[in-house]
């Protein structure tokens, strides 16, 4: 989470931010899905506010390129 923390003004800077519910439209996840991941420490960054849990279109595009699988 620290991670997370340090790229805060670099991602949100510019306004990219998104809900759970929109992030989980962009990862082609449900909400509950998102919930599990950051239960068990797995998924796209996230910042949370309080109960407010905010996400980066950015970050989202970047941890969807890390998931590539290069099939042998």
């Amino acid at each position: 989470m620290t991670d997370a923390l340090e790229i805060l003004p670099e991602y949100l800077a510019d306004g990219d931010e998104l809900s759970k519910e929109e992030s989980a439209d962009d990862l082609d996840v449900s909400v509950a899905t998102l919930a599990t991941w950051r239960s068990i420490g797995r998924g796209p960054p996230f910042w949370k506010y309080g109960r407010t849990i905010k996400y980066s279109r950015r970050a989202n595009a970047e941890w969807k390129r890390a998931q590539r699988v290069n099939p042998q």
